[in-house]
């Protein structure tokens, strides 16, 4: 109880600041929204705080980045960002997907 307390407290604090989204990397988005879902914490605005984060930087995250995030999202109930998959797909894998189709 602590512990999810603690990493509530704490992620309120990252996504209250600006400078501080600015300087996290998509792998440390990752882990964080991972570590959420391990917790079960369910906060829609952390969760898309730290998605703009993944998306901003896409084409420098890794598979397990997308994986983690897209894992965390599930495991509290969540549906993650279409944009950010889109932009994944199409950056990353040079795919093209066709968005009315969602």
């Amino acid at each position: 109880r602590q512990t999810k307390a603690a990493v509530a407290n704490l992620v309120k604090h990252l996504i209250s600041s600006e400078k501080l989204l600015d300087k996290c990397k998509p792998e440390e988005a990752s882990q964080i929204l991972f570590t959420m879902g391990k917790l079960g914490l369910r906060d829609k605005s952390a969760y898309d705080s730290l998605s703009g984060v993944i998306q901003r930087s896409v084409e420098s995250a890794s598979s397990q980045t997308i994986t983690n995030t897209l894992w965390s999202y599930r495991k509290v109930g969540l549906t993650p960002p279409t944009r950010l998959l889109s932009s994944w797909s199409r950056d990353k894998l040079g795919l093209v997907i066709d968005e009315s189709m969602s």
